[in-house]
């Protein structure tokens, strides 16, 4: 049981107020160089630490301390692996003093990227194109965050980059193509029809191939659903399934309970040709704020009342010093050292 979650209808801007970011391109480049500027001064730090200097010693540690966002994995290598033992202590001190708050990352985090790129959509920011096509980049294998970026892309795209646009969709990388395909559906869809067919044709992960197969769908293109059908393959990630299971209900109205891949198969075969797309399909995407909770865990292994420390960034649960075992609604994704990582739905 979470005692709180974060309200769809705030999490973007409340996160993006958060961040300092305005609505404006300038405000968004300059979060960019913020957080680069502020990644270069941790690395800059960290040998600070081992100074013979002992005042230069103790303002870097002053300086780590004081930043909003913790270099937690370059202190975490210092406190390990540092043969100086006052470094290793400096460095255990500051990851001590700065356990709540959250941790630097070389690249912006995922929740604030989605909301930026509402914030591109929402207000037309023309200008912040290739902010998304960083933010594409870099997480490329994350359908939904590929989702804000392509929705973003569509909501500013114009007639006089139509030319460009194509480019990226007939010889960019395969994220590109899928990103760029729902504005070219826009603009001009009987061409962007064959480039997407061809797309899917391609070795592409599973997050790019039901990127491609939704723009079809949403084209009308009543063939894609056996590539959509493809993406609720078991070895599929799970927010591939989850999303692929949404569209084939939305798109057929087929609202029953999630269906395997092979029972997708059978229905569709059933249908024939009598099946009419019931679209735009509009994907529902939870959002929630960033917060530090407590969970109640009930599971084998555990009774009421046991409970740890969780941040929920995005829809990603971390569990701090907890021995987190799989239950409904939770599942285990990953451990790494006392971080334990989940995903799933949560009541």
């Amino acid at each position: 049981r979470v005692d709180a979650v974060g309200r769809a209808s705030t999490v973007f801007e409340d996160t993006l107020r958060r961040e300092g970011i305005a609505a404006s391109c300038e405000s968004v480049q300059a979060y960019f160089r913020r957080h680069e500027t502020f990644l270069r001064k941790a690395e800059q730090l960290i040998p600070q630490l081992g100074d013979e200097n002992f005042a230069v010693r103790r303002q870097a540690s002053e300086a780590l301390a004081a930043m909003p966002n913790v270099p937690r994995a370059l202190l975490e290598k210092t406190a390990a692996v540092h043969q100086d033992a006052e470094v290793r202590w400096r460095a255990k001190s500051i990851l001590r003093a700065t356990a709540d708050r959250p941790a630097m990352t070389a690249f912006p985090q995922r929740h604030v990227c989605k909301a930026i790129a509402r914030l591109v959509e929402k207000h037309h920011l023309t200008d912040c194109r290739d902010v998304l096509l960083q933010m594409g980049q870099h997480y490329q294998e994350d359908f939904e965050l590929l989702y804000f970026v392509a929705q973003a892309i569509t909501a500013t795209a114009n007639e006089a980059e139509a030319d460009d646009l194509r480019d990226l969709a007939d010889n960019g990388k395969t994220w590109q193509k899928a990103a760029m395909l729902p504005a070219l559906m826009r603009l001009d869809s009987a061409r962007s029809v064959a480039t997407a067919k061809a797309v899917l044709t391609e070795d592409i992960s599973y997050a790019e191939r039901l990127f491609v197969a939704l723009a079809l769908v949403n084209d009308g293109q009543v063939d894609a659903l056996s590539a959509l059908v493809t993406c609720v393959d078991k070895d599929a990630p799970a927010q591939v399934r989850r999303h692929a299971q949404q569209i084939l209900r939305k798109a057929t109205g087929h609202d029953e309970s999630p269906i395997d891949q092979a029972g997708w198969t059978q229905w569709l075969a059933a249908q024939g040709e009598s099946l009419a797309l019931k679209v735009p399909v509009k994907l529902e995407m939870q959002s929630f704020e960033t917060f530090v909770t407590r969970v109640q865990l009930y599971s084998a292994g555990f009774t009421n009342g046991n409970s740890c420390t969780v941040a929920l960034d995005g829809q990603v649960l971390i569990g701090k010093k907890g021995r987190i075992l799989d239950r409904r609604g939770i599942n285990v994704l990953a451990m790494q050292g006392e971080e334990i990582l989940l995903l799933g739905s949560y009541d």
